[in-house]
Formats: structure tokens, sequence, C-alpha cells
């Protein structure tokens, strides 16, 4: 590609030559040719050096516009490869919500199978107990009956959730002050079979906005699942705030309890069905508590685990310091 400096010297260089010719032919036409001759051989020689100069300076014109030309397919080229980038993106994004969108219908779907199936088992041991002649049939009717109760009240929640009859308030809250204040609460229920809540954490203030009914909601169902599944142990709280790498400023909430482990099964299932778990003819399982927490922490842009700790079974909740009131009802 020549560039302008190129097509300068190339000018330059014309002008000389055609200049050297015109000297050269006068310097050698006085002395050997008459006048008129010479003026029609001076004449010549400048139409040919206007007719190169003029050639050369068309040359120059369409070349330029060529440029033009070739920057403007590149352009448009480079905006095409945009568009299609573009529509792909839009294209993979459409992709995965249709499929988060099925998964989602199909762990609702399960959650309720499981649901009516666990009511139906509970409703044919009442009868059972009913028509029994134990003296502790009553007390198995009564623990059988409760055990309905919460299990309906987590139907109620999963549909208010689903419905969005109910949405987050956007508070400013110290969620180490408020944890705190839950304690006391979570203990008395622990009491029952045994079982202590401990907080820890290395932060003397943990500040996010965020919404307190949901949280105190969203926590005291997983801790009173955790104290469900175990007896004589300890329930570790520990708080810590972090950059996550989706959340960006983020608080880490985990609940640790040592004891009673999850299997493989029951694990993968634990946020998406209901999860029964048998202790001497007790039902002793999560039942939909983790399914109802996970969804809760979902609404307020967070997310949560249950995981195996080999010693026990862990509850990991993140939630974003702020939450964001542009956030599309679909992404919730």
């Amino acid at each position: 590609m020549i560039r302008a400096s190129q097509y300068a010297i190339l000018w330059v260089v014309t002008l000389i030559l055609w200049g050297a010719c015109l000297i050269g032919l006068l310097f050698f036409g006085l002395n050997t040719l008459e006048t008129q001759p010479l003026l029609i051989l001076l004449a010549l020689v400048l139409l040919a050096g206007a007719a190169s100069l003029a050639a050369l300076n068309r040359g120059q014109t369409q070349l330029t516009d060529a440029f033009k030309e070739l920057s403007r397919v590149r352009r448009s080229l480079q905006e095409s490869h945009l568009e299609i980038d573009r529509y792909e993106y839009e294209s993979k994004q459409s992709a995965d919500l249709r499929r988060l969108v099925l998964t989602s219908a199909q762990e609702k779907d399960q959650a309720l199978d499981s649901m009516a199936s666990a009511l139906n088992t509970a409703m044919d041991e009442v009868l059972t107990l009913a028509s029994s002649d134990d003296a502790k049939a009553s007390d198995r009717i009564k623990e059988r009956a409760e055990l309905m109760q919460r299990y309906a009240e987590d139907l109620r929640a999963l549909a208010r959730l689903e419905l969005k009859s109910e949405v987050p308030r956007h508070e400013d809250v110290n969620f180490l002050n408020l944890v705190e204040r839950f304690l006391d609460e979570w203990n008395r229920y622990g009491r029952s079979r045994d079982v202590k809540v401990k907080l820890e954490h290395q932060e003397d203030q943990l500040p996010l906005v965020s919404d307190v009914n949901w949280l105190h909601n969203l926590l005291t169902r997983a801790i009173q699942a955790l104290v469900r599944m175990n007896r004589e142990s300890t329930i570790d709280v520990h708080l810590i705030g972090y950059i996550d790498a989706e959340l960006g400023d983020a608080l880490r909430v985990t609940l640790t309890a040592r004891g009673r482990r999850l299997d493989a099964e029951q694990l993968a299932s634990s946020v998406s069905a209901y999860t029964r778990i048998m202790d001497q003819g007790a039902d002793v399982g999560p039942g939909l508590s983790f399914v109802v927490a996970r969804r809760l922490a979902q609404m307020l842009q967070g997310y949560l685990e249950v995981n195996d700790t080999g010693s026990g079974t862990e509850v990991v909740l993140v939630l974003p310091r702020r939450l964001d009131d542009a956030m599309d009802e679909d992404e919730i």
C-alpha cells in the first residue's frame, strides 16, 4: 500500500525528471535546432509532462477512493460479525433460559409429587394408628398430624413464592446483629433434641441491604431442618464477607451440623424435592425445608447449597450485599 508521503516523493521525482528533460532540450536545442522546431519540441515536452502529472494525480485519486471503499467494506464486515455474535449470544441465552424454565418446572412437579406421596403415606399411618389398640397410638397420631401441618405450610410457602405474592423489601441490615438476635430462638428449638447452635464470625459488622423477615424465614428453616436431622449435636453458624465470582460483594453463611449425613441421592434432591429420613419410626428428614430455603435465597438474588462434610451436613448460603432493583423477574 502506497502512503501519502510516497505519493509526494513520486510527484517531486516526476517534476524533477520533466524539468531535467526541459532544461536538456533547451541546452542542446539552442545550438543545433532552429527556433520553430525547438518550440514544437518544447510544447510536446510540456504536454507530455502535463499528461503524466494528470495521470499520476488521477491514479492517486482512484487509489484513495479504493482505500476508502476497502475501509468501508472492512467496517461493514466487522459490524456483520458483531451482529452475528450478538445473535448467537442471544440464541444461547434463550436456550439457557428455556432449559432453566423447564428444569424449574420439573423440580416443582417433582416437589409436588413428593409432597402428595408424603401426605398419603402420613394419612395411611394415621388411619392405621387410629384402628390400633397401642397405648401410644394417640401420640403417634399427633406426631403425624404435626408433620402434615409442616408439609402443608412448606407447600403454601412455595406457592406464595412462585406466585410472587410477596417480594423482599430493601432494608439496611447489620446481618451480624440480626443472627445474634435469632440465636436464642434457634437454641430453644434445638433443646428438644439436645442440639446447640453456636455463632462464629471474624468481622465486627456485616452490613447488607435485604429483607429482615425473609432472612429470618430462610435461616430458621435451614436451622430447624438440621435440628430435626440430628440429636445431641452442635450447629456452627459461620459468617464472612467476601467477593463472590457471580454476585460480587457478598456475604457467606455456613451452617455446619455434625451428625447425620445424607446419601448421594438424598443430597442431590434435598433442594429440589421432598426428602424423607426415617429414624425409629419417626420422620426426621428436612422435608421441603431446604426446597423453600433455596427458593427464598433465589428471591433474595443469592443461592443455597447442601453439602456433605464427611462428618455431617453443611448448608451454604451466599447473599449479595445489595439487592438489585433492576433485576428481571425471569432471572429471579
